[in-house]
Formats: C-alpha cells, sequence, structure tokens
C-alpha cells in the first residue's frame, strides 16, 4: 500500500524551488507579499505556474543569463570624458 505525500500531523514532504520576483511584478503568497527581487521558496507546482506566467524565475537560470552577458564597464574622467567598453575576464 503506498503512502500520502500528505498525512495528518506529518510534514509535507513536497519538493521546493528557490526562485525570484520579475521586475515590475508581486506575488502574494499564503498572505505574504513580495515585491520584484524578493527571493521565495515555493512547491514545484506554484513555481512552475508563476514561472510560466512570467511571475517569477528561477536563481539558477537568472545567473545562467546574467553569466552569459558580458558585463560592461563605464568610466568617467574629471573634464567629463567617458569611455565604455566590455570587461574581460581570465578564466
Amino acid at each position: 500500500m503506498m503512502a500520502d505525500k500528505k498525512t495528518a500531523g506529518t510534514v509535507d514532504e513536497t519538493e521546493t524551488v528557490e526562485v525570484v520576483v520579475l521586475k515590475g511584478k508581486t506575488v502574494r503568497h499564503n498572505g505574504t507579499k513580495y515585491p520584484q527581487n524578493a527571493l521565495i521558496t515555493l512547491d514545484e507546482r506554484s513555481a512552475a505556474h508563476l514561472t510560466k506566467t512570467g511571475f517569477v524565475a528561477t536563481r539558477e537560470s537568472l545567473q545562467t543569463a546574467a553569466a552569459a552577458q558580458p558585463a560592461a564597464l563605464t568610466v568617467t574622467t574629471q573634464d567629463n570624458t567617458t569611455v565604455q567598453g566590455p570587461v574581460e575576464t581570465k578564466a
């Protein structure tokens, strides 16, 4: 006989995912309001739904996207000359 994941008096064994609320979005979950850039731990089902609707993204996906973007550097001198360029990193 298979045991239910949820039984009275036990902790829910549902897997959780850490997600970040995306820019310009707000999420209300379990009575708490989370503004943009807030880190929330959700069950997989809720995280998948909010990801699909564009309200959140996983930390891993955001870190991967950020790492794929070249870093930029802007330097402004005292005489207001501005130089911009990519930052080269050594792996």
